[in-house]
């Protein structure tokens, strides 16, 4: 081999090794990155991405007139204090629940700040520009089958389905048919023929009604987010509630199908839990995910015998993961906890989990597909920089139902903040 060619193999070689060597996460947008008119991005919020490749990306910036920005596609969607289209006078006040739905566009709730005529803190839920619901009576259009004198009071949370046209929405109401002025409300809604028009919302239930195959009555419909999730592609929703009764038994979580709705209880506090010999404990900390299969994820706890391993997540009835185990990907490290969001499903039954984990180095923080561990704090690198901690909150891991792509949220050495993708099938899990 003549010196020129020996040269030319090493070269070859050496651009092999790094082309293996890089890394399959790509962060799309991290602090530092200036994202609208100079303001630069300061912390990294909510991520959320679809099918068709659209993602969302909540971030705080440095502009006190502009303190979060939307990015969608890493493009400026979005951004409190903007003006609010068709309304003047009116600015987006805050911004939360960023969800796509079938065609591509975001449905989100938002507060209204300065609206004429109304309230300081007027809110709605959205679709791009266009209004789907309103603070105040209850409309014509959508049809809703409400009572007549029905107002909105509130919106805590939209989620869409984003392959079939359904959308969940959360929140609060004053039902002149029930006892009070402020009862907490879940309803699934459908999308018309036309890009983005909601046309109808069918209440599943409302605080002071009578909850599904229970004998009892909702105290309150849990909002937080990811207390409840409706299917990519079939009317198929998991949801939570507090009942009025004792307090033992007072959580439940619901499985419900349809349409019209049957209801399934999957999960009340007191009672039988997959792991024998243990009770459900307050189910008053859930999240929940479902896929079109009609797979469901919920991370709860049991019981209070062992606090040592009472956190766990639960995959359609059975049991996924607990504290206490320690998965082969990471052993002799054990689980112990699992973040504040779901387990996250596709339609591959896929299923995407936060944990944290303590052995013989120290605590850290890991993604799991399935039982294949994919990121890991103080190993995994990121455009050249150590991972140094992952979001654990309920919207810092976003998958897609069909693509396999995965967004999240971490922490990089040095401090910066980003959302990170990553292509599971390319990883072939």
């Amino acid at each position: 081999m003549t010196r020129t060619a020996a040269v030319l193999v090493a070269f070859l070689l050496a651009v092999a090794a790094t082309a293996r060597a890089q890394s399959p996460f790509t962060p799309l947008v991290r602090t530092g990155d200036v994202v609208l008119d100079g303001a630069v991005a300061t912390a990294i919020g909510d991520v959320h991405m679809n099918d068709l490749g659209w993602w969302v990306v909540e971030v705080s910036t440095d502009d006190p007139h502009r303190p979060l920005v939307v990015l969608k596609a890493g493009d400026p969607w979005k951004a409190v204090g903007a003006p609010v289209a068709g309304s003047p006078g009116t600015t987006l006040g805050a911004i939360d629940s960023t969800s796509t739905e079938l065609f591509g566009g975001v449905a989100y709730v938002a507060r209204l700040d300065g609206t004429p005529g109304g309230a300081a803190d007027d809110e709605a839920v959205f679709y791009e520009g266009s209004e789907w619901l309103r603070e105040g009576p209850v409309l014509s259009w959508p049809t809703t089958q409400l009572p007549h004198g029905t107002r909105w009071r509130s919106f805590a949370d939209v989620r869409c389905s984003g392959n079939r046209g359904g959308v969940l929405v959360r929140g609060r109401l004053d039902d002149p048919e029930i006892a009070g002025t402020d009862e907490s409300f879940i309803s699934v809604g459908g999308l018309c023929g036309s890009i983005g028009v909601l046309c109808g919302v069918t209440r599943l239930v409302s605080a002071g009604q009578l909850a599904p195959n229970v004998g009892a009555r909702v105290q309150e419909v849990r909002l937080e987010p990811w207390a409840a999730a409706i299917s990519p592609g079939s009317y198929f929703v998991v949801w939570s509630a507090d009942l009025h009764g004792p307090e033992s038994g007072d959580g439940v979580v619901y499985r419900s199908k349809g349409y019209p709705f049957t209801h399934a209880v999957v999960a009340r506090e007191g009672t039988p839990s997959p792991v024998a010999g243990r009770a459900w404990g307050p189910l008053d900390d859930v999240a929940v995910d479902c896929n079109s299969a009609g797979q469901w994820t919920l991370r709860a706890t049991l019981d209070g015998k062992d606090p040592a391993d009472d956190a766990l997540l639960v995959k359609s009835g059975q049991v996924f993961a607990r504290e206490g185990d320690s998965p082969a990907a990471v052993a002799p490290d054990v689980l112990t906890g699992f973040g504040r969001g779901p387990a996250r499903l596709d339609d591959q039954g896929r299923t995407v989990w936060y944990a944290q984990l303590d052995g013989p180095g120290g605590p850290s923080q890991a993604l799991f597909v399935d039982d294949q561990l994919l990121a890991r704090t103080g190993v995994t690198q990121v455009a050249g920089r150590t991972l140094v901690r992952l979001g654990d909150g309920p919207d810092d891991v976003s998958l897609t139902p069909i693509s396999g792509q995965l967004l999240f949220t971490g922490t990089l050495a040095g401090g910066v903040e980003a959302a990170i993708l990553v292509d599971l099938d390319d990883l072939g899990l």
